[in-house]
């Protein structure tokens, strides 16, 4: 077999060719943003927010940390007193600078998912042009875990009062349920031992019937999780 002295490293050349794409993804999505901002400006009620100027902020996506300028507002007294909002992060639905991307996070707590935090945030930072420590991973996972809960606790609590706010009604309601056993890092391991379990469900919506046997069936699964932080 005979390798030309001049052969192409692939490797790297896929390395620096990603680099410029995230590169220019991180531009066109900061030109986006700003992009928005200014139309959220050009539309919004000027009765009640008062342009104070432009601050910067970040967001960590996929593609690495996006730097962008968003517009201030004073808003009119409301019995409140004087307060300042940024109306693009309100349509955005963040809040503060260093904020993960829903995509980023959605990766982060998959890959944590399926290995220690400091794993994750290797593989993490491996696979795309963001770089995350392992405490990043964690902080990340635990938003997100408290975000559900507060979601399955609001449900909770309104099925209670038979208050559902659901659009399907159903004559039948089969639930599939089990356990996960998860490796406990930390505190929590300290807390709560090597492992803990967590309860897991799938809702289905309907039935049929194959010869002799009925299966439940469903257009739409509704998978739900209870468990521990961890």
């Amino acid at each position: 077999m005979i390798i030309a002295e001049n052969a192409i490293d692939f490797t790297n050349l896929e390395k620096e060719i990603f680099k410029i794409c995230c590169e220019q993804g991180r531009e066109m999505l900061k030109v986006a943003l700003e992009g928005c901002d200014r139309v959220i400006a050009a539309e919004r009620d000027k009765s009640i927010y008062r342009h104070k100027g432009q601050k910067k902020t970040v967001i960590k996506t996929v593609m690495g940390e996006v730097e962008y300028s968003r517009a201030i507002y004073e808003v009119a007294d409301d019995g409140e007193g004087k307060r300042y909002v940024y109306l693009l992060d309100e349509a955005m639905g963040i809040s503060g600078s260093g904020f993960f991307s829903g995509l980023l996070s959605e990766i982060i707590a998959k890959a944590s998912c399926e290995s220690p935090y400091r794993e994750a945030a290797r593989s993490v930072s491996e696979l795309t042009g963001q770089t995350i420590s392992h405490t990043a991973a964690w902080r990340v996972v635990q938003d997100l875990g408290e975000l559900v809960d507060a979601q399955e606790q609001e449900s909770a609590e309104l099925a209670a009062k038979n208050q559902g706010r659901g659009d399907l009604e159903t004559k039948i309601l089969f639930e599939e349920q089990d356990g996960v056993w998860l490796n406990l890092q930390g505190a929590s391991r300290k807390k709560h031992g090597a492992s803990r379990e967590m309860k897991l469900a799938i809702a289905y919506d309907g039935a049929k019937k194959t010869g002799n046997k009925i299966f439940a069936c469903s257009t739409r699964k509704y998978p739900c999780a209870r468990g521990v932080s961890v």
